[in-house]
Order: structure tokens, then sequence, then C-alpha cells
């Protein structure tokens, strides 16, 4: 049996090439079954599949070999009990009225497909990825005009806890080389579990499953802060323009575009401390170097700051600074012009 090198830019219809899905012999026959319309959600399809699609891959890891798997330190953080790719899953339908006992990944390559749990739901589309909590009742089924092609995985263990699996929402994939990365770690595990089951292979089995979270949920993070940088970047820069007018807490909501709640929390996480906090502190450190040149009479910097009272600004700077705008003056050498 030959082995394909291939790009990972190509198709996912390159799990074509692969010669170990030629006598595949662990996909499992497809149970076909008749099932509800539900036309609210574009599901009205008669045929409910669970597996057995053209050119899937499936593997259920053998129940006696989950005592290895928890015995082994490293194996037991994280790994999958039944890992797959369904392509162009037309009819597709999973429900499971109790849930799972394992937290279930899906990761859409193509078209879409709806979740449901409980009263919520949600559409997967290109590149997007979902966890569904264990022990959490659910069904999801692909879409009818254009169905998913799905790589899936079910997946335990102690490190389950270091990724979001009880948040429940969609994350987007936006980076080529991450959706590669994806693709080609799923293959890896599909051909490790080719080999022989030793705890070497086991041991990559693992690596590659908590990779692929990783993958997905470190780098959302990385893109959540990276959005983060760039808002509370662009909100300084707007203070440092208007250091010398009153500016308050809605002059950032209008100019940002975001909310007063999401403003704040990104300063306090970034800075520690408020938004109109951090633009006092801005404001007041201009102040001190206007105090510091000691050519400035401390009612003029007050006018010059954006305060029509003196006596005001000069609680707001000891407030701030830890002395009056006098007694800064004098510790950093300038001349006393009151």
């Amino acid at each position: 049996m030959n082995i394909i090198s291939i790009s990972f830019a190509f198709s996912i219809n390159c799990f074509r090439l692969f010669g170990w899905i030629i006598d595949h012999p662990e996909v499992f026959p497809g149970s076909i079954r008749a099932g509800r319309k539900d036309f609210a959600m574009g599901h009205n399809e008669e045929l409910h599949i669970a597996d057995g699609f053209t050119d899937q891959i499936m593997y259920n890891l053998p129940p006696e070999l989950d005592s290895g798997y928890k015995e082994d330190p490293v194996v037991s953080r994280l790994y999958p009990s039944a890992v797959g790719y369904f392509p162009a899953a037309r009819y597709h339908y999973v429900k499971r009225a109790l849930g799972s006992n394992e937290n279930i990944l899906l990761y859409v390559l193509y078209g879409s497909g709806t979740i449901r749990l409980k009263e919520d739901s949600c559409v997967l589309g290109e590149s997007d990825a979902f966890i569904i909590p264990a022990h959490t009742p659910h069904e999801y089924f692909a879409a009818a005009k254009e169905p998913w092609t799905l790589l899936w995985m079910h997946f335990v263990g102690t490190d389950c806890s270091l990724f979001p699996t009880e948040d429940r929402h969609v994350v987007h994939i936006e980076s080529s080389y991450a959706k590669n990365k994806i693709t080609y770690l799923f293959s890896s595990i599909f051909r490790l579990l080719r080999e022989p089951y030793t705890r070497g292979t086991f041991r990559q089995i693992s690596h590659s499953a908590e990779t692929i979270l990783s993958e997905i949920y470190d780098r959302e993070n990385v893109n959540r802060m990276d959005d983060q940088n760039v808002n509370i970047t662009n909100i300084i820069h707007y203070m440092h323009d208007h250091l010398k007018v009153p500016v308050k807490m809605q002059d950032l909501v209008d100019y940002s575009g975001l909310s007063a709640s999401y403003i704040t929390k990104i300063f306090r996480s970034n800075t520690g401390i408020a938004p109109m906090q951090y633009y006092l502190k801005l404001k007041m450190n201009l102040a001190c170097f206007l105090l510091a040149e000691g050519n400035h009479y401390v009612y003029d910097i007050a006018h010059e700051m954006g305060y029509s009272d003196p006596y005001y600004f000069s609680r707001i700077f000891e407030k701030v600074i830890g002395i009056s705008p006098s007694e800064y003056r004098q510790k950093g050498g300038g001349k006393k012009h009151e």
C-alpha cells in the first residue's frame, strides 16, 4: 500500500488519496432509519444516517484498551475514544437523549450542519468547531442542500478541563495554517490507529488529540487577545489625542463602537485599572510635564488641560499623583509663580 505525500493546502478530498482509506477494516456500515421533518432548521429529509458514508473513516477504540489508556500518565491526560471523517455526509443525523460519556469535538471542513443542545441550537459552517460537553443531551444533523464534511472526535482525560468544554460556543478558524494543521493531525491519528496498538502509539495519538484542541482553542484566545490589543491601542491613541479636552466614557464608546462594559473589561485585564482612571493618569502625566517646565501658572495649566476650575484640577491632580501641583513643581525644580 503506497502512502501518497500531499500538501496541507490541498482539498480534504486528498484524504481519498491515502492508501489507508482503501480496504479500511474499521469503517462501520451506517444505520438508516426513518426521521422526523424539521423545516425550521432546513432539515427536511426523510432519511437519517448515523454513519456509513462513502469514503468515510471511523475508529472506535476497543473497550478493553481503555484501562491501558488510563494507566499511562501521558495518555490519560487526554485521549480519543472514537474519531472519524465523514465526507459530504448527506442525511447525517445523530441524537443522544442522555448525552455521551465523552466530550465530542465537531470540526466542519465544508458545508454546514446544525447542533442542538436542549433549548439552544447553532449552525456550524466551513472551518467552524464546536465541543459538545459530556453528559449533555444533544442532536446534530447535516444541512439538506450542502451537508457538512466533518472531522470529529470523542475525547476524555484529566486535561479536558484545560479546554472550554462547557462553554458551548462556535469557534471559527481563520488561519489557513491552523486549518491545515488540524487536518494533518486528524490524518496522523487515522494513520496511527492502523498501526499496532502500543504504548508509544497511544502516546502519539494522545499528543495529536491534545494538539488539535490547543490549535483550535489556544489560537482562539490569541485571536481574542489580538483583537483586545488592537482595540485598547486605538482607544489609548484617542486618549492621547484628547488630553487637553474633557473626555467621557461615552466618547470612548462613540469612537470605538464598543460597549462601555467591554472597554472596561479590556482595560482592567490589560492595565489593571478602569479606562477613565487610565485617561486621568495620562492627563495628569502631561500636567506633570508642564509643571516641571516651571514657566506656567497652575491655573493656566488647568485651563490648558480642559478644566475651567483650577481648584478642581488641583484636587484631581493630587488624587492621581499623590501631591499638589505646587508641591510637584517644587520637587521637579521648576519656578514657583503663585
